[in-house]
């Protein structure tokens, strides 16, 4: 709120702000996003100046997806998303905008899918994919590949990573209270193991982890289930009133570290990582996070977002490795008892086998090689647009002022007069000429040379 009341015309005119990067997200829903607050400003902003000012929107999400997903869990009023949507379609048909970055080539689709439901104006921002790159952890192949596909025996725990989100909450919830209790109770006759029934869930990532295993354990003792208490429980903090000064939890079935300092560190010793997601859009960061470690991953359709379409294809008729598929397809992501029945069976065929589980680790680094080698934003796709874009190429510099041309009772006047200030301007602009002619007239080859 600080930073909009400084977000002034006058002083994007006074700071002479060429360019304005604005991030589409829809945090509050009392108030409207920050680009919807931004734009009338920098309108403004440039009448001031007499200047366009450039203006970049970038989204991380289909916005409206997000609200659905978390409005359900939060209980916003059921329109809200729809409000989202609109507001969403006339954000990325602005004529005012410049740009519109997505995060994958679904949302890049979708956002021109919305722009085409506006009437409002015939010309419409380009839309452009920032492609997410994958890199893939030094310190897990740091023998090769075969060291890390024979770790299987070192390694235990199912790992959660993230941040105290609403769908993240609901999904460590579901983890804690359906999908621990089910894999700790399947027998072998089912697929289960010796292993997989004395499994650990690990949450990493925000100290509310450990408050939500408090609560299942509380729930646990006060319906005197022995069986969950013995698994949910902190014996050391059972009759705590607080999970604990740091966010820890330390049972059986659970162990929450809340923020960690380095989470490689504990996805080198994790057997396998589980991401329930259940937002329709943008790239579950974590899902790539867990490909660059080398590790089986469980997740939901959803998860998978980001994804080639052969990928996600092919995991729409069959868990593939490295994905071991919650729900089993894009129709059923829903997290419920059945879901954790699944999830439990199909997890324990990987967790509990040397094989499988390295099948699964040599896909997964076979997959985040793949996408290491995409061509990165700063030097593919966004050095094209630079140059390629009428917006955003070079301004031509202005023809250099004469000393001819200026009238002697102009110059003999202050030396703030504009004309003074103008001959400084263009002699600076007559040496960007120069170097950007140098360069081949492309602005990414000058940035690059310095």
């Amino acid at each position: 709120d600080e930073n909009m009341r400084a977000l002034t015309a006058r002083e994007l005119a006074r700071q002479r702000v060429d360019m304005i990067i604005l991030t589409v997200w829809y945090y509050r829903t009392q108030t409207d996003p920050i680009p919807a607050i931004a734009l009338p400003i920098v309108k403004k902003a440039q009448q001031l100046r007499q200047r366009k000012i450039r203006i970049v929107l970038i989204s991380d999400d289909v916005q409206y997806e997000r609200a659905r997903v978390v409005g359900k869990i939060r209980g916003d009023d059921p329109d809200y998303w729809r409000r989202v949507q609109r507001s969403e379609i006339q954000l990325y048909a602005n004529p005012d905008v410049d740009a519109v970055f997505a995060i994958s080539k679904d949302d890049q689709n979708r956002f021109i899918e919305m722009q085409k439901l506006s009437s409002e104006h015939s010309a419409k921002p380009p839309v452009h994919v920032l492609p997410y790159v994958a890199r893939i952890d030094s310190g897990t192949t740091k023998g090769g590949w075969d060291v890390h596909l024979g770790t299987f025996s070192t390694r235990a725990n199912i790992v959660f990573v993230g941040g105290a989100t609403v769908s993240n909450r609901g999904a460590v919830k579901w983890l804690i209270r359906a999908a621990l209790p089910a894999l700790a109770a399947l027998p072998d006759a089912q697929g289960g193991c010796a292993a997989s029934r004395n499994v650990r869930f690990l949450f990493v990532g925000a100290a509310v982890w450990a408050e939500e295993a408090k609560k299942a354990c509380t729930e646990a003792r006060k319906q005197r289930k022995a069986a969950l208490v013995e698994l949910l429980c902190d014996p050391k903090l059972i009759s705590s009133n607080s999970a604990s000064k740091f966010g820890k939890w330390d049972a059986r079935g659970v162990l929450a570290l809340g923020r960690v300092d380095d989470v490689s560190a504990v996805l080198r010793g994790a057997r396998i990582f589980v991401a329930p997601a259940t937002v329709a859009s943008g790239i579950s960061t974590k899902v790539w996070l867990a490909l660059e470690h080398g590790l089986p991953i469980a997740t939901t359709w959803d998860g998978t977002r980001g994804l080639s379409a052969a990928v996600r294809n092919e995991l729409a008729a069959l868990s593939l490795p490295p994905f071991i598929l919650i729900g089993q397809n894009e129709a059923s992501t829903e997290l419920g008892r059945e879901t954790a029945a699944s999830f439990a069976r199909d997890v324990a065929g990987v967790y509990c086998k040397a094989d499988t589980w390295k099948s699964h680790a040599r896909a997964a680094l076979s997959l985040a090689k793949v996408l290491e080698s995409r061509q990165s934003w700063s030097n593919g796709p966004l050095a094209k647009l630079l140059d390629t874009v009428p917006s955003f190429r070079c301004a031509s510099p202005r023809t250099p002022l004469s000393a001819s041309s200026v009238p002697k009772s102009k110059v003999l006047t202050t030396v703030n007069d504009t004309v003074h200030q103008d001959s400084l301007i263009d002699a600076l602009q007559n040496r960007f000429k120069q170097l950007l002619k140098r360069n081949g007239g492309s602005c990414t080859e000058l940035s690059r040379t310095g």
